[in-house]
């Protein structure tokens, strides 16, 4: 009997951020690494628990490229990008699903999706931060960043649970204001350095300004990995959508094989 049971079936990857300095520094140069397939260690961690956080600590352990890679530090495009790298290494690309036809009613057993035909829409190249918008209401000029690390994403869930204390408002309308906040790095030319007089700002904005923060945001949000696709009913070949989230089962095939 062999000691160890491991092959090595390792693949590389490109994150959808492409490693962007301005997100990573120099943690993962091109966003490019290499990952290898859970062994039964790291899916006893997995099916002990499941969370983001326990996902990173198996990230932390089969992303073996580059050295010094934090899966703690990754932005949510790349985090979930990377949860469906391990599955696929793993576990193969094929993915069952059952899915009722909204159009003839029929319920397709067991279709099968290929996780790696989904597709990925990566950062632009020219993507710099921060970025000047004026407000259409009020007229202030904005310098806004964006893309927001994962460590100013944890502060925004620590400071907003302290606020809920403190101001005993429910923490989903503190993190909303506080990401609102966040985005916003000057003021009509002047540095944000005060953060409660910033989140008053935000608290008093009209929800015209807002809103169009946040649809600037989205503009250069809109990249990553695409979790929803197209299949057509065996029985009226009309289309059906297909959501694919990332939740224990998906981590679950029915057989090895990768389905």
């Amino acid at each position: 009997m062999r000691i160890s049971g491991f092959i090595d079936h390792s693949e590389e990857f490109i994150l959808p951020s492409k490693g962007h300095a301005e997100l990573y520094g120099d943690m993962i140069p091109g966003g490019r690494g290499t990952i290898r397939p859970l062994t039964t260690k790291e899916e006893k961690v997995l099916y002990g628990g499941f969370s983001q956080e326990n996902l990173n600590r198996i990230l932390n352990e089969i992303v073996s490229e580059p050295e010094g890679f934090d899966a703690d530090k990754l932005i949510p495009a790349d985090q979930v990008y990377l949860n469906y790298k391990m599955r696929i290494v793993t576990y193969g690309s094929s993915y069952k699903v059952d899915l009722q036809c909204q159009s003839c009613g029929i319920l397709n057993k067991e279709v099968i999706v290929d996780l790696d035909s989904l597709e990925v829409t990566y950062l632009d190249e020219n993507f710099k931060q921060p970025i000047e918008i004026t407000l259409p209401r009020s007229q202030d000029k904005l310098h806004i960043n964006p893309l927001l690390t994962a460590e100013r994403l944890d502060l925004i869930r620590s400071r907003s649970e302290k606020l809920s204390g403190d101001l005993k408002v429910p923490r989903h309308e503190n993190e909303y204001i506080l990401r609102l906040c966040y985005y916003i790095v000057k003021v009509n030319d002047e540095v944000v350095e005060d953060p409660e007089e910033n989140r008053q700002y935000v608290e008093s904005m009209q929800g015209m300004d807002s809103t169009y923060i946040l649809n600037e945001v989205r503009k250069w949000m809109d990249f990553g990995l695409e979790d929803i696709t197209t299949l057509n009913c065996a029985n009226c070949n009309q289309s059906m959508q297909v959501v694919i989230p990332i939740t224990l089962e998906f981590f679950r095939p029915t057989y090895f094989g990768g389905v």
